[in-house]
């Protein structure tokens, strides 16, 4: 949006109805070196318009008060191309709480070209206190106050420039991204129904109608003027993003990843966008999909910015007991992102293979792992778990305790550890000592789980 607020308040600063500058970028009018401005002061047709002598409206434009200010402007036309700064010196020493609002109107809009915001601002509203009815103050003022973020404002100078019959398709524009800044939705749905009606082409306007849909729970509207759009234009890899998550909103996934898979196609999916289609293939119970998915987002553009993002896919797998899938989508990780990977990310990995070890009677081989995590971290807590838990497995009851008892002295690992332990000495009808912990356990962490087990031991105990 930055980008059209620029534009608009050089349009409607300098130039009033005639829109010479418009095609000009931002970059290049803010450039002060070979600045392109001075080339429109040789333009007799700018110099008339900005002067304010032909073409005016007298209901909503000042005039001049005397000959003598329209002499100062015939001067300063000679400067205002090369030297905005000098230009600016002297109206400021020009304005006056007497003099015409033009000044005070070409001196706020040469303060924009600089990038005076707050300056530009003062002065427009001298000029709109001056002359009320002042269209152009109104509508710069607006798009000044756009910039600054202070959106009521802006929407109150923008509505007052519409009843003073301004209205034009960036106008209702920007009144909507006011108010739909303000979550006034319904109003900012007007505004910009009435721009695009106006510029049918402004992709701009058209997606701040579909957010104004989404807002309101309008998703049949929002995806229909989507695919209006995309009919047209069926290229707008954004478009397609875009409706694909208003399909994931209301729970189409079949439509989502049809619109991903566009992108895919098209070649224009990003890391983060084919991890969602992988998401996407999971909740509709095709994995297979999903991790080919999953996988394409690793390898493309950008994915080692979503690494901790698939390390949680890789979790979910292996949860789920897809240990194949997740070892394919950690070896992936590690062959695309092995000089990205953080230590911690690393050991996560390495937790979740051994995992998938232990699961898969690679006990030896998980054990191996684990205490590579635990040598880089010594107080990892859930490594130290899981080791325990493979020594268990193989009877080694010391090894398995002195596990146990380290990770229990690691913060927010106690209770695990305790039930784990008690777990252990159950297995060797140490019943006190496990009901002991049990308890402990239940007192820091309570859950239904290790009460009902704790009920188990107690009668065992008692027996």
């Amino acid at each position: 949006m930055t980008t059209m607020f620029r534009r608009g308040l050089l349009i409607i600063g300098l130039l009033g109805t005639a829109g010479i500058v418009s095609a000009q970028s931002p970059a290049t009018l803010a450039n002060n070196s070979g600045n392109p401005m001075a080339d429109y002061w040789k333009n007799p047709d700018f110099v008339k318009d900005f002067l304010g002598t032909y073409g005016f409206k007298t209901e909503v434009e000042p005039k001049f008060l005397n000959p003598e200010e329209v002499q100062f402007y015939n001067g300063l036309v000679e400067i205002i191309g090369d030297q905005p700064e000098e230009a600016a010196k002297q109206l400021e020493g020009r304005v006056t709480g007497d003099s015409s609002a033009i000044l005070d109107f070409a001196l706020a809009t040469l303060k924009l070209q600089l990038g005076e915001n707050k300056e530009a601002i003062k002065y427009l509203e001298i000029a709109t206190a001056k002359f009320p009815n002042y269209l152009r103050a109104w509508q710069n003022l607006g798009l000044a106050k756009l910039q600054e973020g202070d959106y009521p404002k802006a929407a109150e100078a923008l509505s007052k420039a519409v009843g003073l019959g301004g209205a034009n398709s960036s106008l209702y524009g920007m009144l909507g991204f006011a108010m739909i800044s303000q979550e006034h939705y319904i109003s900012a749905e007007a505004a910009y129904k009435n721009a695009v009606l106006l510029d049918a082409k402004n992709l701009e306007w058209k997606l701040g109608l579909v957010k104004c849909y989404v807002a309101q729970s309008k998703f049949d509207e929002a995806i229909r003027l989507l695919d209006e759009v995309l009919e047209s234009d069926p290229e707008n890899d954004k478009m397609w993003d875009y409706q694909a998550r208003i399909f994931m909103q209301t729970e189409n996934f079949k439509k989502a990843a049809v619109n991903f898979e566009i992108l895919r196609r098209m070649e224009k999916a990003s890391s983060s966008q084919l991890l969602t289609l992988g998401d996407v293939y999971m909740m509709q119970g095709s994995q297979t999909l999903a991790l080919e998915a999953y996988l394409g987002g690793i390898a493309a553009k950008g994915g080692s910015e979503n690494l901790e993002r698939a390390l949680r896919t890789a979790s979910l797998l292996s949860s789920r007991g897809s240990f194949e899938d997740a070892s394919a989508l950690l070896n992936q990780l590690q062959n695309e992102h092995e000089a990205s990977l953080t230590g911690e990310q690393k050991a996560q990995i390495w937790k979740l293979e051994a995992k998938a070890d232990l699961a898969q009677d690679r006990g030896e081989k998980a054990a191996e792992t684990l205490e590579k995590v635990i040598a880089a971290n010594p107080l990892d807590g859930e490594a130290l778990i899981l080791t325990g838990d493979y020594f268990a497995g193989i009877d080694e009851r010391e090894k398995a305790e002195f596990r146990y008892e380290r990770a229990a002295k690691i913060s927010g690992h106690e209770a695990n550890a305790w039930v784990k332990h008690a777990r252990l000495l159950v297995q060797h009808q140490k019943y006190v000592k496990a009901l002991e912990l049990l308890t402990k356990a239940q007192k820091l962490d309570p859950r239904e789980s290790v009460q009902r087990y704790i009920e188990a031991v107690q009668r065992v105990a008692g027996s």
